[in-house]
């Protein structure tokens, strides 16, 4: 039976009250989870780009609030109506959770689903109320997560069921690096065996595009980064080859190994400049995926003549693009069988 009391539980948490200030520790009373929801106590969080944007005003969020939106924990209540998730599962945090009833969830594309994005954009739960509260005060969630807590509520929909014997520290990860990174690969771009890839950025999530790459069959697998000392790092997560960013003929150097232009670029940082030059990195009728944020950008007319008059296609890539709830177990398991290397980098030099 559903394990439902009404108390509020009192936890500790990162507060964000200005952007651009310090974050402080608060004792905030987070409420039970209500219809649809989930208590989970929080094991291990990651940090994320998208927290930064979040702590520097750049996303203007509601405030105050929590950040935090890739972690993993341990179910400890659910409310009514949760069905297939019980107190004491292990599980991922998902920081998009799709209704499962609009057109867009029952098109298979969860990921453009609107009632999601409201959640994200009001701070609040499905039903438009936060659990979070510092005395009278409402403390907005964060993307639909806010696990810089000890404890959090979130939308069943958020939650993803993980083996046991996957350490919680390394599934806090397939919340949003490992599961973008790979999605972008398996997804976005659809990569098939033999075909060549360049990554540009190389951090989280470029890194799991990496090994997204290479557990697609992709080859010649390309990394560029401008810090030359992550070249060993982009090995383990499946590059066959590593370009130094800095280097002033890197399309140039990209071309010669793939062969006149590789058949998908990725651009994992958010910087403009950067996607113009993945572009010019491929060839025709490639992908050219982003996964970065970027500010508003109006494009070059040679990036628009590039663009469309040589059947490149843009994917966007700035989430799993499909079903995270498919994608999430498929890097877990792998990793589990010794697929992805995410978990053994992070137990190994990653650390």
């Amino acid at each position: 039976m559903p394990s439902t009391p009404s108390a509020p539980r009192r936890i500790r948490a990162a507060v964000l009250r200005e952007p651009g200030r310090p974050l402080a520790i608060e004792e905030l009373d987070l409420g039970a989870p209500r219809e649809g929801e989930v208590e989970v106590r929080i094991a291990a969080s990651g940090v994320c780009g998208s927290d930064l944007h979040q702590i520097l005003g750049e996303y203007r969020l509601p405030l105050p609030c929590v950040p935090g939106h890739e972690g993993a924990g341990v179910v400890e209540r659910i409310g009514p109506g949760v069905s297939g998730i019980v107190p004491g599962d292990h599980v991922v945090l998902l920081w998009r959770s799709p209704c499962g009833h609009c057109s867009y969830c029952l098109a298979g594309r969860p990921a453009l689903c609107p009632h999601a994005a409201e959640v994200r954009r009001h701070g609040a739960m499905p039903d438009g109320t936060s659990r979070l509260r510092a005395g009278g005060q409402t403390v907005h969630h964060f993307l639909g997560v806010s696990c810089w807590a000890e404890y959090a509520v979130v939308p069943a929909a958020a939650v993803v069921r993980v083996p046991a014997e996957l350490p919680l520290e390394y599934a806090a990860l397939v919340g949003c690096a490992v599961v973008t990174g790979i999605g972008a690969a398996w997804n976005a771009a659809a990569l098939r065996p033999g075909q060549s890839v360049v990554v540009f950025g190389c951090g989280g999530v470029g890194l799991n595009i990496l090994q997204g790459a290479a557990l697609a069959g992709a080859h010649p697998i390309v990394a560029v980064d401008s810090q030359a000392d992550k070249e060993a790092l982009t090995t383990i997560f499946g590059a066959t080859h590593f370009v130094d960013g800095r280097r002033a003929d890197v399309v140039e150097a990209v071309r010669a190994l793939t062969d006149g232009g590789a058949d998908a670029a990725f651009e994992a940082v958010g910087l403009p400049a950067l996607m113009e030059t993945a572009l010019a990195a491929t060839r025709p009728a490639a992908r050219w995926c982003w996964w970065g944020w970027r500010p508003r950008r109006r494009w070059r007319a040679s990036t628009r003549r590039r663009w469309c008059s040589t059947r490149r296609r843009f994917a966007a890539a700035f989430t799993a693009r499909r079903s995270r709830h498919a994608t999430s177990p498929a890097c877990c398991n792998s990793s589990l069988r010794g697929g992805c290397v995410w978990g053994n980098w992070w137990a190994g030099a990653g650390r």
